[in-house]
């Protein structure tokens, strides 16, 4: 693994600890607020082309898709650690209970590819994942309590989510 990756998963690691250490004090709010930055009707910029909505009804893989595809965007799909910090961001300042959402990731084959069509060149999963454990996770949640960690899940679990579109 080349350096500059693992220093920016320590780097985030170290400001989710930091961020999710701090929930009860309000300091997320303020810290997260300093890093996302709104792009307007709702949505926040996770990078220099896209921004993100978080969506709190909880839904079906395949629906949370769709209704993404209905406003001309995808679930979200993460590239790199700053997106990643953005897309948790997004969910502590969204859900203070920070339930899981779904990311745009799901299983073909032996890999995962995003429903946007990119690459999956980037992950963050916790220890032990993706494990396929019922044999029937196929799809990516991120666990903003677990500091962000990707799990793979049924699809046919709902979770709230996130989409994304070029802005």
């Amino acid at each position: 693994m080349r350096l500059s990756v693992v220093t920016a998963a320590l780097l985030l690691v170290g400001i989710l600890s930091s961020v999710t250490a701090h929930l009860e004090g309000g300091v997320v709010q303020m810290s997260c607020t300093d890093v996302v930055q709104p792009c307007g009707d709702g949505w926040s910029r996770i990078d220099e082309n896209r921004c993100a909505k978080y969506f709190s009804t909880p839904k079906a893989f395949n629906d949370a898709d769709a209704q993404c595809k209905s406003i001309g965007s995808e679930l979200v799909s993460i590239h790199k650690v700053e997106e990643m910090l953005n897309v948790v961001c997004i969910s502590f300042i969204a859900d203070s209970e920070m339930k899981s959402v779904w990311i745009g990731a799901k299983r073909s084959g032996d890999v995962f590819v995003y429903t946007d069509g990119s690459e999956v060149d980037y992950s963050f999963w916790s220890a032990g994942q993706p494990d396929n454990f019922t044999g029937e996770e196929d799809c990516v949640e991120v666990k903003p309590k677990n500091s962000g960690l990707w799990n793979d899940d049924d699809c046919s679990d709902e979770n709230n989510f996130i989409c994304a579109k070029n802005m």
